[in-house]
């Protein structure tokens, strides 16, 4: 493992450092406005501080030390503005799926469903007014990434990166789009990897990389290639996610692990069942797949479907063959073995993980 892979508390921390005090600032300016607008960036500031791994502008920095050997320093709040965009993405997420729990604690919705308690009693006018809070704190997240990038990104890069994030947005918007569709819209396997492209492998994967290389003066090829790892290797990382969405540990995860099935979203995993069991197998899952009300009973006998049936198999065989492609690239990239190991190690802690 690479010094730079080994130092991630230090840059986490030094990410953090940079989130706390610009959102800090932020939730000071709203409680000039109103109290109550300085309560919504409250949440918001909760939120942050509860949990994420900081993975994406920590690939951004490992994506620069690969291809720089200058300081660090004059980069961190603009690798750190990604974090800003992934929360507020997170949080337009829960909306979609109705869940209520990040990072173990409330979300953005699930306070402000507390909160209202004592002025709104009818629990689905609550919630209602609780999601609207919430879409209007990804809102204003989405706002703060680029004001937080575009004031302090270099200028020569400036246009680059913000054309990068205009992108990104548009990509992670069919791909949330096409994954709430595939409820109801009929879905295939390579439908669904279509969705992990659009939805997680672009703003989770190649934007972050692509950040660092930018930022690192790389060359068009060479961004070719990072472009083509980012699609690999987050195409690998959503589908992991979608078997730790059903079959993860919720102590670990900090999520349920009932939600993918009762919302009834078609994933490769999903897809790959309806090609390979036997149709009164088919029959039971459709029984309960997509049920609002589903138990963790319920629940337990669709995970025992999926494995019977070979489509976890299927998932991993998928999840594998993506790592083989990532690797082929890695060998490819005009790097020293030791900053090619950085690539390496991201790619282990994309497919190796539990939450």
């Amino acid at each position: 493992m690479s010094n730079a892979a080994s130092d991630f508390e230090d840059y986490k921390n030094l990410i953090n450092q940079s989130l706390y005090k610009y959102v800090d600032n932020l939730k000071t300016r709203a409680n000039t406005i109103d109290p109550q607008y300085g309560l919504l960036w409250e949440s918001i500031d909760k939120l942050l501080k509860a949990g994420g791994k900081r993975f994406r502008p920590y690939m951004s920095i490992l994506t620069y030390k690969a291809f720089s050997n200058e300081s660090i320093d004059k980069i961190i709040d603009s690798i750190s503005a990604q974090e800003l965009l992934h929360l507020a993405l997170l949080v337009h997420d829960d909306i979609i799926d109705r869940d209520y729990i990040r990072y173990g604690i409330d979300n953005v919705s699930g306070q402000y469903f507390k909160l209202y308690e004592d002025h709104i009693h009818d629990p689905t006018d609550r919630r209602h007014f609780s999601d609207s809070a919430a879409l209007l704190a990804g809102d204003l997240l989405i706002s703060s990434s680029y004001q937080m990038l575009i004031l302090s990104a270099p200028s020569e890069y400036r246009e680059e990166l913000i054309n990068i994030y205009d992108e990104t947005i548009y990509l992670v918007a069919a791909g949330e789009l096409l994954d709430t569709e595939s409820a109801f819209y009929k879905s295939n396997s390579e439908k669904s990897i279509q969705v992990a492209e659009l939805k997680t492998a672009h703003y989770s994967f190649v934007t972050p990389l692509l950040v660092g290389a930018i930022l690192a003066g790389a060359d068009e090829n060479t961004k070719k290639k990072i472009r083509d790892f980012g699609i690999a290797i987050g195409t690998a990382y959503q589908l992991v996610d979608d078997g730790i969405g059903i079959f993860g540990d919720e102590k670990i995860t900090g999520k349920s692990n009932l939600s993918d099935l009762a919302e009834g979203k078609q994933t490769f995993l999903i897809n790959e069942f309806m090609k390979t069991a036997n149709e009164s197998d088919i029959e039971f899952f459709k029984k309960y797949f997509g049920k609002k009300d589903l138990n963790n009973s319920q629940a337990e006998q669709l995970r025992n479907l999926l494995i019977i049936s070979g489509a976890r198999d299927k998932n991993i065989e998928r999840i594998n063959k993506l790592t083989s492609s990532s690797h082929e690239i890695i060998n490819s990239f005009e790097l020293s073995e030791d900053s090619k190991e950085i690539f390496r190690y991201l790619l282990e802690l994309t497919i190796h993980r539990n939450k």
